[in-house]
């Protein structure tokens, strides 16, 4: 299972997503973009981790296909302007197309893609 989400470099919510899937998961493979010196850069290991869960930015999994992927942390972006408004939607594209069999997509009532997301799906 992979859970991606919007480049959370900045924001806390990646932090805390993290601290509350290792409590489940305590093998997690976090890939959050950052490379620590003397490691292996994390995205190396996504394809080839044993862990059951992978937690990535959708950005270190670009290129990389999951059984079943989570996308979440969707809105509240900061620069939400029409520039950054089609970044996030071409990142979010990249995001659900990682998903070999199953994916799942995690939003807030408010969240400004909800409207697109139901459109596409046919529900809405």
């Amino acid at each position: 299972i992979a859970v991606l989400y919007l480049d959370g470099r900045t924001d806390q919510r990646a932090e805390r997503l993290e601290e509350r899937l290792r409590e489940l998961v305590p093998e997690l493979l976090w890939s959050n973009g950052a490379r620590e010196p003397g490691r292996p850069d994390p995205k190396e290991l996504l394809g080839s981790t044993g862990s059951p869960v992978v937690l990535s930015t959708i950005h270190s999994a670009k290129g990389l296909e999951f059984p079943t992927v989570i996308v979440c942390g969707l809105g509240g972006r900061p620069g939400s302007g029409a520039d950054r408004l089609q970044q996030d939607r071409r990142t979010l594209y990249v995001g659900l197309t990682r998903a070999q069999d199953e994916l799942e997509v995690v939003v807030r009532s408010d969240d400004l893609f909800l409207a697109e997301l139901r459109t596409a799906a046919g529900t809405g």
